[in-house]
């Protein structure tokens, strides 16, 4: 009787890892003038947040499992952006807002 070995081979051969980018919830500017990120993924294990300077560049990476692993991710993001606001870092959307207001008021005086 002929044995399936299936199961060696998918053992052997993993498939790529799912991963599903899901949202940005923000960007900081800090004092080496690098953007830093802050994203949520979808992976084979739960919910992952990442705070990256680039998807090679990860700095910070948490996972999150269970039934309000969305609303623990959230919050966690939220005060990882205190946090960094509080140290120096700036909010790149409201920099930019900043910025176009500043040019808008030089132009019109």
């Amino acid at each position: 009787m002929p044995q399936k070995f299936d199961w060696l081979r998918r053992l052997l051969h993993p498939h790529e890892p799912r991963i599903e980018h899901l949202a940005t919830f923000w960007t900081v500017r800090g004092p080496s003038n690098r953007d830093l990120t802050c994203s949520s993924y979808r992976v084979q294990t739960g919910l992952e947040l990442r705070v990256e300077y680039s998807p090679q560049d990860i700095v910070a990476s948490h996972l999150f499992r269970g039934r309000d692993a969305d609303e623990q991710l959230a919050e966690k993001a939220d005060a990882g952006r205190l946090t960094l606001i509080a140290t120096g870092f700036r909010e790149i959307a409201n920099y930019a807002a900043a910025q176009q207001q500043q040019t808008a008021a030089g132009a019109g005086g």
